[in-house]
């Protein structure tokens, strides 16, 4: 259990668990996402950032890849050694919080919704689409 609080907070680890968890939402928004109307906070900031840069998201993915691959290199070349039992573990702790996170946000946004001003309305056609 030591080991996998040491080794879930190298630079290695949280890079590959980042890659895999934005492939997997990028492949769930174009198998379910197609007659999305919405789209999440962070994206939405992130497209008014991308729109400052040309080629928008290109250059700015590749530079946050590289800038993920070098913080990989040096935990390689300082002897970190990537175990999968670690990151399969950081995903299911993953996956946890992005559950309880599916259950209680809805249920915040409704106490919110009674005590501040909003206008957010969400509702996707499907299950897999507020999955994503």
């Amino acid at each position: 259990m030591k080991q996998y609080f040491i080794l879930s907070r190298k630079s290695s680890y949280n890079f590959i668990l980042a890659m895999i968890l934005l492939g997997l939402y990028e492949l769930f928004k174009v198998l379910f996402g197609t007659s999305l109307k919405v789209i999440n906070g962070v994206d939405a900031w992130f497209q008014q950032l991308l729109n400052f840069f040309p080629y928008k998201t290109y250059i700015v993915s590749g530079i946050i890849f590289v800038i993920g691959l070098i913080l990989f290199i040096r935990d390689y070349r300082n002897g970190v050694k990537i175990s999968f039992k670690i990151i399969f573990f950081m995903f299911v702790e993953a996956f946890i919080l992005a559950i309880l996170i599916f259950w209680f946000l809805p249920l915040l946004m409704a106490f919110l919704k009674e005590h501040l001003p909003m206008q957010v309305r969400v509702h996707s056609a499907n299950l897999f689409q507020k999955i994503v």
